[in-house]
């Protein structure tokens, strides 16, 4: 054997990687700016662009969950101060995600099953969605399937290098987000179904890196009701809700199911991915039915292993086609990419976030005149909508309550369509001033109120 042969034989491997993570970049890309941004990205644009030492105190009250992504966040916010610096890190997890679902698909599948993993991964509506998204979702499901990766080479060969990667993958999750760590049920069961003789440097590395995470951990306690307020107690159509979303339109939900049931069966001698896929829901789902913490998007980190099971199964549907596997392999995919095409135009349509932020600052900036006052409500508020400073930066903040006297005009923001009369923290503006307009930008709206005249 020559020594150009070796390298000829990595020539393939090396495109089933570059492969996915060109089309994860360009899919990723593909209108990244065109959706404003909305009131959970401005809260991270908040926490990048103010002082550290101002950032580290409100981190002790809220939002310490989010430390680390925001810290991130400041690496990239000054290539582009809205949509694109603020989404930069989410694609580039995204690709490397995509890597690394292709590396974890070689270690339980064929190479070719693997690749086709990585291009489901890169093509589906719900990864894009959260790869043009200024939170850290997209780098959790990024090191959710490191960890994996961690995990399975520790099996081929447990060292006290593998171990403390292990480890700092588990440390890193937990950083960007605790209750990722969910995803520990489905590696733990893998150990007692497959790896067993692991089990004590698992053990070894969980106990590394809670560690590391305890003091987090004992700081986001405190905030717990603050965080996760807003949850309610989840039904079976939340759950409908996650597999609708991965799909993004129901016959591609419908197609994907079956892939993923066809891989699960291939699959049924390393079951990892369909444990990574089911555990971590079932459990924050379970729980949630005493005390409420499941939302979709804090689960998915599973997608990977969706991804990785769909690949399986359509490898296996095209191996049973015998002599037409390669064209039957690119028809499936062709298949699944037209199915998910329409989910992809929906989420990228300007008002498909929660709020059009974008528009809110562009009529506000037109509308503004010297002197006017800004209030949230509440006051926290004001740090949801304020990712495009501009007019913000000409507008005197001000508590609701304590309106500046030479304070004619006042823009008040808030969560939802605004009932005024009667909320304690308004009865200045109740009784000082009369409401002009209200509009709504998605779930935030902003209202003008002007001060009565003497005959008013």
């Amino acid at each position: 054997m020559t020594s150009a042969e070796p390298r000829r034989r990595s020539w393939p491997g090396l495109a089933q990687l570059v492969g996915p993570a060109l089309l994860a970049a360009l899919v990723g890309a593909w209108s990244i700016t065109r959706p404003a941004l909305w009131r959970d990205e401005s809260v991270s644009v908040h926490f990048a662009r103010e002082p550290l030492g101002d950032a580290w105190r409100e981190w002790g009250e809220v939002d310490a969950v989010h430390a680390a992504y925001d810290l991130l966040l400041r690496l990239t916010i000054w290539i582009d101060p809205v949509e694109l610096g603020v989404r930069l890190p989410s694609l580039v997890g995204f690709v490397v995600a995509t890597v690394g679902v292709v590396l974890v698909g070689r270690r339980l599948m064929g190479r070719t099953a693997a690749t086709c993993a990585g291009v489901v991964y890169a093509i589906l509506p719900v990864t894009s969605r959260f790869a043009q998204e200024g939170r850290s979702y997209a780098l959790v499901s990024m090191v959710a399937v490191l960890s994996a990766l961690a995990l399975l080479r520790m099996v081929e060969r447990p060292s006290p290098g593998r171990v403390v990667a292990y480890s700092a993958s588990v440390a890193v999750l937990g950083c960007l987000h605790l209750y990722a760590l969910l995803l520990l049920a489905a590696h733990g069961a893998y150990v007692l179904l497959a790896a067993r003789q692991i089990a004590r440097e698992v053990a070894l590395a969980w106990a590394g890196a809670a560690v590391v995470l305890l003091p987090l951990a004992v700081v986001a306690a405190g905030q717990r009701a603050g965080q996760l307020g807003w949850i309610r107690r989840p039904g079976l159509s939340e759950l409908r809700g996650l597999v609708d979303q991965i799909g993004g339109t129901d016959v591609a939900t419908v197609g994907l199911a079956l892939l993923a049931v066809s891989g699960a069966w291939v699959l049924r001698r390393s079951p990892l991915p369909l444990l990574w896929a089911v555990l971590p829901v079932a459990v924050s789902w379970l729980v949630s039915q005493v005390q409420p913490v499941y939302a979709d998007r804090y689960v998915l980190y599973v997608v990977p292993a969706v991804a990785l099971l769909v690949g399986a199964g359509v490898d296996g549907v095209a191996r049973v086609l015998g002599r037409g596997r390669p064209v039957a392999l690119g028809a499936i995919l062709v298949v699944v990419a037209l199915a998910v095409l329409p989910g992809h135009r929906d989420i990228r349509a300007p008002d498909r976030r929660p709020d059009d932020l974008r528009s809110l600052t562009r009529d506000l900036a037109a509308e503004v005149a010297p002197g006017d006052a800004v209030v949230a409500v509440p006051a926290s508020f004001l740090k949801f909508v304020d990712a495009y400073e501009g007019p913000f930066e000409r507008l005197v903040v001000a508590q609701a309550d304590s309106v500046p006297v030479a304070a004619e005009r006042v823009w008040v923001v808030t969560r939802g369509y605004p009932s005024h009369r009667g909320a304690p923290e308004l009865a200045r503006l109740n009784r000082d001033f009369h409401r002009e307009q209200v509009r709504s930008y998605g779930v935030t709206s902003l209202s003008l109120w002007t001060l009565r005249t003497p005959s008013a």
